[in-house]
């Protein structure tokens, strides 16, 4: 049984759930590498559904994030829909941002959207895709 913190009246998760979604999380720039990877792991607390037949969606397999096997009830479908929807709104304020005066460089979304972490990020959400839809 998961007892909510008296004061709040919410469980853990369901705190984090609701700071995730809160404007302060939302940001006005590209994330940075950091900040993405951040994302990224948040995204990972979310289980992983496989569903059989395909294209029917009558019956699913469930993989619990590894680190939360001992705690499956702190793992949620919200956290990798919300780390996507963060990132996403961060890469649409990219051409708010002026380009750079030297020339070469690229402004900070573009370098930002390709760079390994965005790429890592998205790879993962791949294996969301089917709850995310």
């Amino acid at each position: 049984l998961i007892m909510p913190d008296p004061l709040t009246g919410m469980t853990g998760t369901e705190m984090a759930l609701h700071f995730l979604q809160s404007p302060r999380c939302y940001s006005t720039e590209p994330h940075s590498d950091a900040s993405v990877a951040l994302l990224e792991s948040i995204a990972e607390l979310s289980p992983r559904r496989e569903f059989y037949p395909k294209h029917l969606k009558k019956m699913e397999v469930v993989h619990w994030p590894e680190h939360c096997s001992t705690i499956p009830f702190a793992s949620h479908d919200g956290f990798a829909h919300i780390a996507k929807c963060l990132v996403e709104q961060s890469l649409s304020m990219a051409p708010l941002f002026p380009l750079p005066s030297k020339p070469g460089l690229h402004r900070k979304a573009e370098v930002a959207g390709s760079s390994p972490a965005y790429k890592s990020f998205f790879e993962t959400l791949k294996s969301f895709d089917e709850c995310l839809a």
